[in-house]
């Protein structure tokens, strides 16, 4: 079982990387990271991630 996280909230993971990452099935959406917290937290709530960072190296 993978556990992903992504660095990003652009438009191509909004639109196409995460709706996927969260129908695979071989895998879990475990962390979204961005400059801006918020943005993170938006986007993990939106597709079931657990955790939000307002950095990349946090991640």
């Amino acid at each position: 079982m993978f556990r992903w996280g992504v660095l990003s909230t652009a438009k191509i993971g909004r639109e196409h990387l995460l709706p996927a990452m969260v129908e695979a099935e071989n895998g879990v959406l475990s962390a979204i990271a961005s400059r801006d917290l918020s943005k993170a937290r938006a986007l993990a709530d939106r597709f079931g991630a657990p955790h939000a960072f307002g950095s990349y190296d946090e991640l």
